[in-house]
């Protein structure tokens, strides 16, 4: 469960429940279990809230004019287990150099770099903070 408190931005969650009828229906006759996801796309900004079921993959982007300030409330139920994508217990950590290099099209050694100059696993600079952090920088 989460609510915007503040700033507007993006959120796209992939979805194995929600598919045209057609495609489903037709799997189901046929007896397979291919898992087909859809992707569910929304727009966000101050006071919406939105929730997500639990295995469905998530995220969220700040607009580039204003940064996004969410709070989350997250119910785990035994045996949940929650998998950060950035910060130190990062799950593309553990990718092989082949995996890492066909998942983000460039070279295992850059990829790690970029993994490891982010600490938190749950909160990361807005484009706000970014462009204050460039302006100092320049100013140099």
């Amino acid at each position: 469960i989460a609510v915007v408190t503040n700033g507007k931005g993006k959120f796209q969650m992939a979805c194995p429940h929600i598919s045209a009828e057609g495609k489903q229906s037709k799997r189901q006759r046929e007896g397979k279990s291919i898992v087909h996801y859809e992707t569910v796309n929304g727009d966000l900004s101050s006071g919406t809230v939105f929730v997500v079921p639990a295995g469905h993959p998530f995220v969220t982007a700040a607009s580039l004019e204003d940064n996004l300030e969410l709070i989350c409330f997250e119910v785990n139920a035994d045996d949940n287990e929650r998998i950060p994508l950035a910060g130190k217990n990062s799950l593309f950590k553990q990718f092989e150099r082949e995996a890492k290099e066909l998942a983000f099209e460039e070279k295992a050694d850059v990829v790690d770099k970029l993994l490891e100059k982010q600490q938190q696993e749950f909160f990361f600079e807005g484009p706000r903070r970014r462009k204050e952090q460039e302006a100092g920088r320049s100013d140099a």
